[in-house]
């Protein structure tokens, strides 16, 4: 009976050190995010320098921009549901969506050598 008091009276500080958690990371990345989504997308430009190697088919090509393409949107769209979820106090959502970007980026990067060893074949 006593641990389940404790444990209730517990569950707000709990829920308020969550709740800080996902407000400064949606802080940071908000920050983040949107001074680095100006850079990202000038950095599109030189994924078109791909079709300059002539080991490199037009397919493969269009692949590798299209997913360098994909990326600096990922950070407006993060920013929008790192809020909403904070909104609706759904704290690992906060997280998930902070973290969103970095997963997109490591993707991309798989998905770009995978489409340069395919250029190569």
């Amino acid at each position: 009976m006593v641990y389940m008091e404790l444990t209730w009276m517990n569950q707000p500080d709990k829920l308020k050190k969550a709740q800080q958690k996902a407000k400064r990371l949606a802080t940071i990345g908000t920050v983040l995010y949107l001074l680095f989504f100006p850079v990202f997308l000038y950095f599109v430009r030189f994924s078109f320098f791909i079709f300059d190697s002539p080991s490199i088919t037009q397919t493969v090509g269009f692949i590798f921009v299209f997913t360098w393409l994909i990326f600096p949107f990922t950070l407006p769209v993060s920013v929008y549901f790192m809020w909403s979820s904070y909104i609706d106090q759904n704290y690992k959502k906060t997280q998930f969506f902070f973290a969103f970007p970095f997963y997109v980026f490591f993707i991309c990067i798989l998905i770009s050598e995978l489409s340069k060893e395919i250029g190569k074949l």
